[in-house]
């Protein structure tokens, strides 16, 4: 048996969460601009708004588990976000930093607790992932609904994908 270091777990359920983020998108883009804005009185709204709600929320916790004190966090307004393409670059260049600042920490990085916050890193980037399942799930209803296709998003099938290659 080998032993698993918490680093390549943490990093495996980040790189699930935008890769299925990135899969998400590709949902979406076929819809188009209208169907992407339009409003809909289910959870949030729009599929524009759970994607800008996501995107915003990663960057609030990422930005924290930085250190960054809560009050220079910045929240996006979704009616900044007037396309698919706009909303998918910021969306894109988001999971970029995410990616980048959680691949710097080691276990004990991944161990600290920051200042202002009582869990370790490890257990807000796992809700930062299982947050991204549940708002996901509302898009894809959403997707379907407007007659798109959609797809699993379980992390075995990820797996699965990720272990073929």
């Amino acid at each position: 048996m080998t032993t698993l270091d918490s680093t390549e777990i943490v990093r495996t359920m980040i790189d699930y969460h935008i890769t299925s983020n990135q899969q998400l998108w590709h949902a979406i883009e076929p819809l188009g601009d209208e169907a992407f804005c339009a409003e809909n009185t289910y959870s949030i709204g729009s599929i524009r708004n759970h994607m800008v709600h996501l995107m915003s929320v990663d960057q609030a916790w990422i930005h924290g588990l930085q250190g960054h004190p809560r009050d220079t966090i910045v929240w996006l307004d979704p009616l900044n976000f007037a396309t698919i393409t706009q909303t998918m670059q910021s969306f894109q260049q988001a999971a970029t930093t995410l990616r980048h600042v959680v691949w710097q920490w080691d276990a004990h990085d991944l161990q600290a607790v920051v200042q202002g916050m009582a869990e370790p890193r490890w257990q807000i980037l796992l809700h930062l992932t299982t947050h991204g399942v549940d708002h996901r799930s509302q898009v894809l209803r959403l997707i379907h609904d407007a007659n798109g296709v959609t797809f699993a998003q379980d992390m075995i099938v990820y797996l699965w994908q990720k272990n073929r290659t």
